[in-house]
C-alpha cells in the first residue's frame, strides 16, 4: 500500500485509522509521506504507532502538502513530543492537528513550536497532560501558553478538554489572553476542574471579547455562582452563539429564564444533566416565548417525565428548531403530547426523546418523524409561522417530492419557493387537483 501511494498523483485524503501498525509500518508510512506531494489529509488515529511516530514526523517535516493530520489515540511516547514540536515549527501548510488522547505531556517546547507556526487553525489537545506534575514547570507552561494565545493570529478553534493536571495555572493565563486574542472562535474546555476563580477571569474576558462564538464548559462543577458569572458576562457580549453548561451542578433555573428572555445572540444552549425537573422545564420554555434567536436547546439527561412533556406541549415558541430531550424519564406514553408540541411549533424540525436502554427502549413513532418532516418542508418554502399541517397528506407528499427534484436540478431557492407557493394557491382554489390528475 505504501509503495503504491509513493507514486500517487491523485489521492488527497487517506483514512487508515484504528489499525495495529507498530514501528515497522510507521516507518513505511513515513517513506510514503516523504515522497508524496498530493496528500492533503492523513488520518492515522488509533494505529498504535508509538515510538514509530518519530519516522512519521520526520517525513512530515519535508512535506508541504499535508493540511490536516489526525494522530489521536496512538499511545505516543514522551520522546515523540520533540518530533511533533519540530514538525509543527517547520510546517508551512498544516491547518488542523489532532493529538487528543495520547496522554503525552504538553511541554514548553511544544507550545513554543505553536508560537512559530503561522498556518494552524484547528488544534485538538484534549485528554493529554499539560505541564507535567511539577509546580514550577506548570507555572512556566502557563506563562508560555498565555503568551501564545495573546499573540496568535491564526488559531480559530482550540479543544483543551480533559487536561486535569496543571490546568489550574493554564486556565488563568488562557482566559486572560482572551481579552487580547482576536481570532479564536471556538473554545472547548470540558472536564477540567475549573474553579470559581477561573470562571471569574473568564467572565471578565468575555465582556470584552468579540470573536468567541462557541464555548463549552460542560462537566466542570462550577455550580450556581460559576454559571451566573458566565450568564452575567453575556449581557455585554453579543458574539457568543453556542454555550454548553451541561453537568455543572447548576440549579438556579430562575437565572437561566431571565437570561433567555433578554439574550439576543445565543443560537444553541446546552443545559443537560443539571437536574431540571418538570416545573423548571416549563419555566425555561415559557421564557423562550420572549426569545426569537435560540434555535437549539439541549435538555438531555435531566428529570423531565411525561407530565413535563405535557406541560411544555402547551407552549408556543418563536424560533426553536432543534430540541434534545433524550435520557430524561420520558416514555412512549408521551407521544400524544409530543405530537401536540410539534404541531403547535412549526419551526421545530428536529426532536429526540428516546434512550438506548435495551430493557426499556424508547423510540420515536414514524408518524411523529413525518410531522417533523412536514415542519421542515414548511420552513423550506417559507410558510412559517403558518403550519403546513393544514394541507392534506397528498399535498405534503407532492411538496416533498418537488423539493427533492428542485434540489437535484439546482433550481435557485427563490424560484423554487415561488413555484411551490403558486401550487399552494392553486390548491386553495381547488384547481391543483386537476394538475395532480393530469400528472
Amino acid at each position: 500500500m505504501c509503495e503504491m501511494f509513493q507514486t500517487n498523483i491523485t489521492l488527497t485524503n487517506l483514512n487508515i485509522f484504528f489499525n495495529n501498525f507498530g514501528d515497522e509500518c510507521s516507518t513505511l508510512i513515513g517513506k510514503m509521506i516523504k515522497s508524496n506531494s498530493c496528500l492533503s489529509s492523513l488520518n492515522i488515529a488509533g494505529c498504535k504507532i508509538g515510538a514509530g511516530a518519530k519516522s512519521i514526523f520526520k517525513a512530515l517535516k519535508s512535506n508541504c502538502s499535508i493540511t490536516s493530520l489526525d494522530i489521536s489515540r496512538n499511545d505516543l511516547t514522551s520522546d515523540s513530543v520533540n518530533s511533533i514540536s519540530e514538525f509543527i515549527s517547520s510546517s508551512c501548510s498544516l491547518t488542523l492537528l489532532n493529538i487528543r488522547s495520547n496522554r503525552i505531556e504538553i511541554s514548553k517546547s511544544l507550545i513554543n513550536s505553536l508560537k512559530s507556526n503561522s498556518t494552524l487553525k484547528n488544534l485538538i489537545l484534549s485528554s493529554n497532560v499539560i505541564g507535567g506534575y511539577l509546580f514550577n514547570e506548570m507555572r512556566a507552561i502557563s506563562e508560555v501558553f498565555g503568551e501564545y494565545l495573546k499573540s496568535n493570529s491564526t488559531l480559530t478553534s482550540l479543544d483543551i478538554s480533559e487536561n486535569y493536571t496543571g490546568f489550574g495555572d493554564i486556565s488563568k493565563s488562557m482566559f486572560q489572553a482572551l481579552k487580547y486574542n482576536h481570532t479564536l472562535s471556538t473554545l472547548l474546555i470540558r472536564r477540567n476542574k475549573l474553579t470559581i476563580d477561573h470562571v471569574k477571569i473568564l467572565s471578565e474576558s468575555l465582556q470584552s471579547n468579540s470573536t468567541l462564538t462557541v464555548l463549552d464548559l460542560g462537566d466542570n462543577k462550577i455550580g450556581n455562582d460559576g454559571v451566573n458569572y458566565i450568564l452575567d458576562s453575556l449581557h455585554s457580549n453579543h458574539t457568543l452563539t453556542d454555550l454548553s453548561i451541561d453537568w455543572t451542578f447548576y440549579e438556579n433555573t430562575a437565572s437561566i429564564c431571565e437570561f433567555l428572555k433578554s439574550n439576543l445572540s445565543l443560537k444553541r444552549f446546552s443545559i443537560g444533566i443539571n437536574g431540571i425537573d418538570n416545573k423548571a422545564g416549563k419555566s425555561i420554555f415559557e421564557s423562550l416565548q420572549s426569545n426569537s434567536t435560540l434555535l437549539t436547546l439541549n435538555l438531555s439527561g435531566n428529570n423531565i417525565n411525561d407530565e413535563g412533556v405535557k406541560l411544555i406541549s402547551e407552549i408556543k415558541l418563536n424560533s426553536l428548531s432543534t430540541l434534545e430531550l433524550s435520557y430524561n424519564m420520558i416514555t412512549n406514553e408521551a407521544a400524544t403530547s409530543i405530537e401536540k408540541l410539534i404541531k403547535l411549533n412549526s419551526t421545530l424540525t428536529k426532536l429526540s426523546y428516546g434512550c438506548k436502554n435495551p430493557h426499556a427502549p424508547i423510540t420515536m413513532p414514524t408518524y411523529l418523524k413525518e410531522l417533523l418532516k412536514s415542519n421542515e418542508i414548511a420552513m423550506k418554502i417559507s410558510l412559517w409561522p403558518k403550519s403546513i399541517h393544514q394541507f392534506p397528506g397528498q399535498i405534503q407528499n407532492i411538496l416533498q417530492v418537488l423539493l427533492i427534484i428542485f434540489d437535484q436540478m439546482r433550481i435557485p431557492k427563490d424560484l423554487s419557493t415561488h413555484i411551490l407557493k403558486h401550487l399552494l394557491n392553486l390548491w386553495a382554489n381547488n384547481s391543483i387537483f386537476l394538475l395532480i390528475n393530469d400528472k
